[in-house]
């Protein structure tokens, strides 16, 4: 055999195969690239596809083999053509296809299998066309889709399932196709379909489904796409009697006029479908595991809806539907849990329990209306936590005073007295026997008040190292005042001078003040905490364990160009900047302190300017020309001293690039004398 005829070996495979069953007829159908197609009818009704030259890798674009009444296709008949991207084998007579007779097509956009009669796909027949974006099945005789019928094509947009015999779809069948825009499912026997049958098609804008047979629609059903906009379901046999049970957004958009008669754009007012569910329970769809070569159906059946919830009306389709019971909450469909004590629930749903009112109490769990709060005893008199659970939550309102149940009575007024800290150098002893009478006596003198209402409330002894039994003491001493007035008077008049000149008068040594006089107010009614309000020259200081008490004002020295503000009752005092011109360099801090005072100067190459409509003080740099003959320095103008003739004055300032070199000029009438040029420059003429 020569090389003149090429003919590859899977073509005469093929074509052995071809002329089984009678007198073979070879007739050429098409061509791509080096690679031709014939058809070969043995005489007994087949017609088979075979091909024949060099195929491998030049065959690209469209393959066309339509309308040559094909009955069967090998299933290598395209092996070896990754380079075709598009296919149509539509108007021929092909009842089924082989198993992977579309492998190796990876670059294939669109294949066209209508007007054949296809009744079934093998498992994943199209899974290796990854960059398919329009399959045409119309026109043929399917009559079911299964879960790996449209595996591996997650690219296409276009699907065409139109005038098939399709009765049963498995509920994923469609989740492959998550590009998917146009689908026709139009003239087929579909009598329902499988709930979420669309979840993955969340892209689809067509759908059709017109011209079937349903019986009603599964709740969900059309669950998933959000971009739908156009929707067929017209000329249902007979015609569909109640609306399905739509997503929210497709009621709105398309209303009822999909439904009713033989048009799409019927205006029959069509009721919404009724499922058989009684009140409580939901209608629940499930798809079991058929037994092999069983086709998948999916089973309705009404289940009760979880515990402690049930449903607004008869008739859901979904456990979404079921709602928490009175008394209880939790997610709509999920797990209800009964109102805590102190809180209660007066409506069905999702939302959370309301706690009972402050004032009031309830212990009871599962609460389904606020009248199992009841009112704390003693009625304004006491009050509670909102959401209190127990009786023993229920205390004595503000301003009241006792222990509920018992009773509250109206709370006496504050105690309000002026604290102090002084360090004596007494023993314990000598202290509480001798000296205790006059040192009470010259603190009331010291403060003008009657020494009934000074009381000592603490002593601390305080050793020494070198020598432990010598000691002094802390005294810790309150005077009682009428009110908040009285007190913060007897404060500013107390201070270590005229503590000690009353101490002295009574015979006793000068004391030294450990901590200043502040105001402290006790509340009856409160928990017991004694707050201070503290005086001008302290500030409120919370300790390590929490107390609150009065400190004195911090009156350190602030960093350069900063003073201390004033010291208040409420807050200490702050180092905050001064007040000088803006950009201006701070040379000290306030002096003293607490006075915005601090001294400045303005940077080289600024000075000091006040702006008259703001009043505003800055340092900005000094822009302002000067004079023929001056150089800038700094701020300053200064005369020029650089060299010009005699005859000559200066005629400009000195630039920016040789301050000191100011420009001159002859002066009038003296034209330039050229003869001296070499050695000086140019002269002027005497």
């Amino acid at each position: 055999m020569t090389g003149a005829l090429r003919v590859s070996l899977g073509a005469i495979v093929l074509l052995a195969l071809a002329v089984r069953g009678g007198l073979a007829v070879d007739t050429h159908i098409a061509d791509c690239g080096g690679c031709s197609f014939w058809k070969n009818a043995t005489g007994v009704g087949n017609v088979w596809l075979f091909r024949a030259g060099f195929c491998e890798g030049d065959c690209t674009g469209a393959l066309n083999i339509e309308g040559q009444g094909l009955t069967d296709v090998p299933a290598h008949a395209f092996e070896g053509l990754p380079g075709v991207t598009g296919m149509s084998l539509a108007n021929n007579q092909l009842s089924s296809l082989p198993a992977g007779l579309f492998a190796g097509l990876s670059t294939l956009s669109t294949l066209d299998l209508s007007q054949n009669e296809l009744t079934s796909l093998p498992s994943s027949l199209f899974a290796d066309l990854g960059m398919l974006l329009e399959l045409v099945l119309s026109e043929n005789a399917l009559s079911r889709l299964d879960a790996t019928t449209f595996a591996g094509l997650g690219r296409v947009t276009v699907l065409a399932l139109d005038q098939n015999a399709i009765n049963l779809t498995h509920h994923s069948a469609l989740a492959p196709l998550l590009a998917l825009t146009d689908l026709d499912m139009s003239m087929n026997k579909l009598t329902t379909l499988p709930p979420l049958l669309f979840a993955n098609n969340l892209n689809l804008s067509s759908l059709g489904l017109d011209r079937n047979y349903f019986t009603g629609f599964l709740p969900h059903t059309f669950d998933g796409p959000t971009n739908l906009i156009s929707l067929a379901l017209y000329g249902n046999t007979p015609p569909l009697s109640c609306l399905p049970s739509l997503p929210a957004f497709l009621t709105e958009r398309f209303g009822t006029k999909l439904l009713a008669g033989d048009s799409i754009t019927s205006t029959t007012v069509v009721p919404p479908c009724v499922y058989g569910c009684d009140e409580g329970e939901y209608l629940n769809s499930t798809t079991p595991v058929p037994p092999e070569g069983v086709p998948p159906t999916v089973v309705l059946e009404c289940v009760a809806c979880p515990g402690n919830s049930t449903t607004s009306l008869a008739g859901a389709t979904g456990l979404l539907e079921c709602h928490c019971d009175l008394g209880y909450t939790g997610p709509d469909g999920g797990l209800c849990e009964p109102c805590i004590p102190g809180s209660f629930k007066n409506a069905s749903g999702p939302q959370n329990c309301s706690l009972c009112p402050a004032g009031t109490f309830s212990e009871e769990e599962g609460a389904d209306s606020e009248m199992v709060c009841e009112q704390c005893s003693g009625n304004d008199t006491t009050t509670s936590p909102p959401g209190s659970a127990n009786a023993s939550d229920c205390v004595c309102a503000s301003g009241y005073v006792g222990t509920p149940p018992d009773g509250c009575s109206v709370a006496p007024p504050p105690e309000t007295y002026v604290e102090m800290v002084v360090s004596l150098p007494f023993s314990l002893a000598e202290f509480n026997s001798t000296k205790q009478a006059s040192f009470i006596t010259g603190v009331a003198a010291a403060a003008g008040v009657d020494p009934s209402k000074v009381t000592i409330s603490r002593i601390v002894v305080v050793t020494t190292r070198r020598r432990l039994l010598a000691s002094s003491l802390q005294v810790e001493f309150h005077i009682a005042a009428d009110d908040m007035a009285d007190a913060q008077a007897l404060a500013s008049t107390l201070d270590e001078t005229s503590i000690n000149t009353a101490l002295v008068s009574q015979g006793l040594p000068a004391a030294t003040v450990v901590r200043s006089a502040a105001v402290f107010v006790v509340y009856a009614d409160g928990p017991g905490i004694v707050i201070p309000v503290c005086v001008a020259g302290a500030t409120f200081a919370r300790n390590s364990s929490g107390v609150i008490s009065c400190a004195a004002c911090s009156d350190a020295t602030c960093p350069i160009g900063r003073y201390r503000n004033n010291c208040t009752a409420a807050q200490d005092s702050e180092c905050v900047e001064c007040s000088g011109p803006l950009f201006a360099l701070y040379t000290s801090p306030g002096e003293p302190n607490t006075l915005d005072n601090c001294t400045w100067v303005c940077p080289e190459t600024t000075a000091v300017f006040t702006n008259s409509s703001t009043n505003v003080t800055a340092c900005l740099e000094c822009t302002w020309p000067c004079d023929a003959g001056q150089f800038r320095s700094a701020c300053d103008c200064l005369p020029c001293a650089n060299w010009k003739p005699p005859g000559a004055h200066y005629s400009g300032p000195g630039s920016e690039a040789s301050f000191n070199q100011c420009q001159w000029a002859c002066d009038d009438g003296l034209p330039a004398n050229e003869t001296h040029g070499e050695e000086c420059g140019i002269f002027c003429r005497v």
